[in-house]
């Protein structure tokens, strides 16, 4: 944790002219020890911090940055700074004259496109309707046509083989009769017209064979093309029922809509206006106004990484400022970011330069503390009421390892000697300790314990002597 090591370097420093001067006169006369002049401190009863100091700066636990995304110039800026507003409160009209008319151009435009869409839609079921009724009950016409194609090349198929049947019969019996009678009946050249009739009749029989095969062809095709303008038909009223769904029209008036309720810029929380960037007549697009709580003050500062584990959220703290001299105001640590302050490339920051960035609130009432001041902070680590403490550079060690501190106790005489008195180290601040031991308030403290040993006749110093004698006379 952070030390105050400037005033122990003035302890010190001032510890050590008196150490110098006592080996000045050692030097100049070894058996002078009575001469030598030792400071004493009485003993104080107080109470002790130990402590994380940080500098950091007020700012409003509360803020908000109120922005416009509209172009619209401004009209109206109904706000000052310093301003107090409450939530909802006005804080700026933005000319609504546009706007207005977009909305006016986009209802006209859904009711023509609507009115259209849905006569598009009716006529696309109304031909779909038809088209299925036609199907189901048989009166397709291009289809009723190729069956009745198909029913004429079977009748014709059938013709032709019942001719080609006669004909052959007829070819056989003459060849029958020729074959039973002494001579013949029939002529070779009767003989080859019968069989060229028969020959004549199996060529009709494939032409009509043919025609039936291309009529049924005819036929499935008219039941393909039917199919096929049932479902160009089922389309047609799909594309209709999408062309007539004008949700993204509804939604650009609605963008509209909002845009025209936006015109009234409103406070999005209560507090008070600490800046006003709109300007009448300019165009309202970015930041416009800034608005904080200026009664719900943090602290934004740093905590090195020695200290960081040390401070937790809910510690009490003390903060100063320049502004406000000498006054206290009291906080309690908010909250301390798990990652260091990051570098301009967004990296983490480690090392010696590692810093964590933390929040405290200001918890005094009316502190004086503006938005924007710069703040010293003392963050209670551990503290004690109503201790005995000594300054931690009059604590030494004996031989055994033991914390002592020397007491110079009056002798009858009017001397003092230096008592070693075994002591209980306590809390541990910047400049003090908190002992405990056999001691009481008021007792002289010596200074310098590296100088001193158990029964040392010791002389105090001139501006100790009114302390002493009275605390003798306690």
């Amino acid at each position: 944790m952070k030390k105050k090591l400037s005033k122990k370097k003035i302890a010190f420093l001032a510890g050590a002219v008196v150490v110098i001067g006592a080996v000045a006169v050692r030097m100049l006369n070894p058996g002078a020890e009575s001469m030598e002049l030792h400071r004493a401190i009485p003993l104080e009863v107080m109470d002790l911090m130990s402590t994380v100091d940080v500098t950091g700066t007020v700012a409003s636990a509360e803020k908000e940055l109120v922005y416009s995304t509209l172009g619209q110039p401004v009209m109206e800026i109904a706000v000052e700074v310093v301003d107090h507003v409450e939530k909802g409160q006005l804080l700026a009209k933005l000319d609504t004259a546009a706007i207005e008319s977009d909305i006016k151009a986009q209802e006209a435009q859904i009711a023509a496109t609507a009115q259209q869409k849905q006569l598009q839609l009716k006529k696309a079921k109304t031909d779909l309707y038809y088209a299925e009724w036609y199907r189901e009950h048989n009166q397709d016409a291009d289809i009723l046509a190729a069956e009745q194609a198909v029913d004429e090349a079977e009748r014709a198929v059938e013709s032709a083989k019942y001719d080609v049947r006669s004909a052959e019969d007829n070819y056989d019996e003459a060849r029958r009769a020729n074959d039973r009678a002494d001579s013949d009946i029939y002529s070779e050249y009767q003989l080859n017209q019968l069989r060229d009739a028969v020959s004549a009749a199996h060529l009709r029989l494939e032409g009509a064979e043919a025609n039936l095969k291309a009529a049924k062809q005819r036929l499935n095709r008219a039941k393909w093309d039917s199919d096929a303008k049932l479902k160009e038909l089922q389309d047609a009223v799909t594309s209709a029922e999408t062309a007539a769904d004008l949700t993204t029209e509804y939604i650009a008036l609605e963008k509209l809509k909002d845009d025209l309720a936006n015109c009234i810029i409103n406070a999005p929380i209560s507090g008070t206006v600490t800046a006003v960037y709109a300007q009448e007549g300019a165009e309202a697009k970015g930041l416009l106004f800034a608005i904080e709580n200026t009664e719900d003050l943090i602290i934004e500062t740093a905590i090195k990484e020695l200290d960081v584990n040390a401070v937790k959220p809910g510690m009490p703290v003390q903060i100063k400022s320049d502004a406000t001299g000498n006054e206290v105001f009291e906080g309690e640590v908010l909250s301390v970011d798990p990652a260091s302050r990051k570098d301009a490339n967004g990296e983490t920051v480690t090392g010696s330069t590692a810093e964590y960035p933390a929040k405290v609130r200001v918890t005094s009432k009316n502190s004086g503390l503006k938005i924007g001041m710069n703040a010293r902070v003392s963050i209670i680590l551990e503290q004690r009421k109503q201790v005995m403490a000594v300054l931690y550079d009059s604590v030494t060690t004996d031989d055994e390892g033991n914390s002592i501190v020397y007491v110079a106790r009056p002798q009858q005489d009017g001397s003092y000697i230096a008592q070693a008195v075994v002591v209980q180290p306590g809390l541990e601040t910047d400049l003090y300790l908190e002992v405990s031991g056999e001691l009481s308030p008021g007792d002289l403290i010596l200074q310098n314990p590296e100088t001193l040993h158990d029964g040392m006749v010791v002389n105090l110093a001139a501006d100790m002597m009114g302390d002493a004698s009275a605390a003798a006379v306690g």
